[in-house]
């Protein structure tokens, strides 16, 4: 008697569970088929030259200074990178910025004087990136140190002063690496507030005229 109620009982769970499992294949079929119906009616609507869009040449490159574990990557990751972004066509990496208030992509003297919170970086992230993106045959510019702090409370010559010096720091250290093109203003912002236009002036013509002074 117990055998018998044994075998009943398995042989319910197996209907149960074929039962189930050909519920979920069915509705599998189901997705798919809407799916195809979905790009199917799409593909009545595609333009000709929908896929000669504008193509991407350029990407960021973060510093790992925000909202990624810090230094997470080494120069072996970093550089099969380098070698994908070349051949999806990218030929220009901007570095997002220099550090944001701790944290810093190398270890800048400039920047390490201006406060007392700095994070000694272990890896110098500009250094493997120039090096990086010469190897790549790539342009690289270099993005602004950003304190969150100064500019915020309305010290913003003190943004502008620490970025100036960090500007004579860079280009006597890394102007050397062909790939370097130029400099990228990292401050964010959406209108005109905490005296941004000024910090955007005065930190725009120092980087050209280094540039162009170093490289006569």
């Amino acid at each position: 008697m117990k055998n018998n109620r044994r075998r009943f009982l398995k042989q319910v769970a197996g209907t149960l569970g074929l039962a189930a499992c050909a519920k979920y294949l069915t509705g599998c079929t189901q997705a798919k088929a809407a799916d195809e119906a979905d790009l199917s009616l799409a593909g009545k609507f595609v333009t000709p030259k929908c896929l000669q869009g504008m193509p991407i040449h350029a990407t960021f490159l973060d510093e790992v200074s925000w909202d990624i574990p810090h230094q997470n990557w080494g120069p072996v990751e970093w550089d099969r990178d380098f070698a994908s972004m070349k051949r999806m066509g990218i030929n220009t990496v901007v570095l997002i910025r220099a550090g944001l208030g701790s944290w810093i992509a190398a270890p800048f003297e400039s920047v390490m004087a201006c406060r007392d919170d700095i994070m000694y970086p272990p890896l110098d992230l500009v250094e493997m990136f120039l090096t990086l993106s010469d190897k790549h045959d790539m342009k690289f510019f270099f993005g602004m140190y950003d304190s969150g702090y100064f500019w915020h409370i309305g010290e913003y010559q003190k943004e502008i002063d620490v970025n100036l010096a960090l500007i004579d720091e860079v280009w006597e250290k890394y102007g050397h690496h062909k790939s370097f093109a130029g400099w990228y203003l990292s401050q964010e912002v959406s209108r005109r507030t905490r005296n941004i236009s000024s910090i955007f002036a005065e930190m725009a013509v120092m980087p050209k005229r280094c540039q162009a002074t170093c490289r006569q």
